[in-house]
C-alpha cells in the first residue's frame, strides 16, 4: 500500500468520527513522509513533493536536513537533481517498518 492511500484513510477515518478540521503533520512525520517517497522510488524533488503532500518550501527543508543528517543524498543528473537515500537512510526506513509492523501500523514501502 502506497503513501497516498495510507493518507487518505487516514483522511476518510478522521471525517468518520467528525473531525473536519485538519490535522497537522509534526516535523517528524514530515521528514518520515519524504523518506518512504524516495525509499519507493521517486527521486525528482517534485515528485517528491507531490507524493509526500508537502508545499515546496515543506519539502525542500525536509531535504537540506536529511541530507544534513545523511539519510539523503542529492546528485545531479544532467542539469537535473535528484535524491536518493544512503544506506543510513534505507537502515532508518527498515527501523520504521519495523516498528510499525510491531504496532500493527501499515508499512512504507
Amino acid at each position: 500500500m502506497n503513501l497516498q492511500v495510507e493518507l487518505q484513510e487516514q483522511q476518510q477515518v478522521r471525517q468518520e468520527e467528525g473531525q473536519t478540521r485538519s490535522v497537522r503533520r509534526s516535523k517528524m512525520e514530515m521528514l518520515c513522509d519524504t523518506l518512504a517517497v524516495i525509499a519507493s522510488g521517486e527521486t525528482a524533488p517534485t515528485r517528491i513533493m507531490y507524493h509526500a503532500n508537502m508545499s515546496w518550501i515543506e519539502t525542500k527543508r525536509c531535504l537540506k536536513l536529511l541530507i544534513e543528517r545523511g539519510l539523503v543524498q542529492a546528485k545531479a543528473e544532467q542539469k537535473r537533481e535528484t535524491y536518493e537515500l544512503t544506506e543510513k537512510g534505507y537502515e532508518l526506513v527498515r527501523t520504521f517498518n519495523n516498528i510499525r509492523q510491531d504496532l500493527n501500523i501499515i508499512t512504507i514501502r
